[in-house]
């Protein structure tokens, strides 16, 4: 028997919650019209290119290096 220590915090614990929101968030997402989640995920491409710079050169290391 699993007690419930073992098994995680339990569903309605507050350390659930950003699991729950995370979720919310992605199925409101998925409700988007198409142009507009390519759009999104556009611009979030780009930013993300721009804000994380050290882990683009990193990856290219590693495919040079395959």
């Amino acid at each position: 028997m699993i007690s419930a220590t073992s098994a995680g915090p339990a569903p309605r614990s507050i350390r659930c919650w950003p699991t729950y929101v995370g979720i919310a968030v992605m199925w409101l997402l998925a409700r988007l019209p198409w142009w507009l989640q390519r759009g999104l995920g556009h611009t979030l491409g780009i930013l993300l290119r721009l804000l994380l710079g050290s882990r683009r050169r990193a990856a290219r290391r590693n495919i040079a290096l395959c």
